[in-house]
């Protein structure tokens, strides 16, 4: 995974990890210890994580595995020492980031049909026949450029699709 996106995303779910760091710790400043060395690994093993999900698997199983060991080092105790409690916030955190997902990916189907069908076809064309632009452009007899124009023109309307369902409910927009 690139840094960009992972740090993106470590910023983004950032109060999620210390809720689920302080629970275990119960104390503020080892929770922004835990989750600062958290981030530092997370970017060190950037190129063996796949994907979103993955990133916050991976991090809740190594907030959960810090958090313990430095209390134990500290001598104290975590406060939810019985591991099936984290185990069960484990599946629930899983469900709602797959919950999450689901609505993404259908609030982007929906934006997708709300596109031209020209930029279906550009979209269908780079990412479907996995296209590089220049094969892009010379299927549709276009310039490199204006089709990498058109990429961002199209990225941008779906993000911005996308954030409007998401914000008022698929069945809302």
């Amino acid at each position: 995974m690139e840094q960009e996106p992972l740090v993106r995303i470590l910023l983004k779910e950032r109060a999620k990890l210390t809720a689920y760091i302080w629970s275990i710790v119960r104390d503020v400043h080892v929770t922004d210890d835990v989750y600062q060395d958290l981030c530092v690994k997370a970017i060190a093993k950037r190129e063996q994580i796949r994907d979103r999900s993955h990133l916050l698997a991976w991090c809740r199983r190594v907030a959960r595995d810090e958090a313990v060991t430095v209390l134990r080092r500290s001598g104290r105790q975590p406060m939810v020492f019985d591991t099936t409690v984290l185990d069960l916030l484990e599946t629930e955190w899983q469900s709602e980031d797959a919950h999450q997902t689901n609505e993404t990916v259908e609030a982007l189907r929906l934006c997708i049909e709300q596109l031209t069908p020209n930029n279906q076809r550009i979209l269908r064309l780079r990412y479907m026949q996995n296209l590089p632009g220049a094969q892009v452009a010379a299927e549709l007899d276009r310039k490199l450029d204006t089709v990498y124009k058109a990429l961002t023109r199209i990225h941008k309307s779906l993000l911005e699709c996308i954030e409007r369902r998401r914000g008022k409910g698929v069945a809302d927009a």
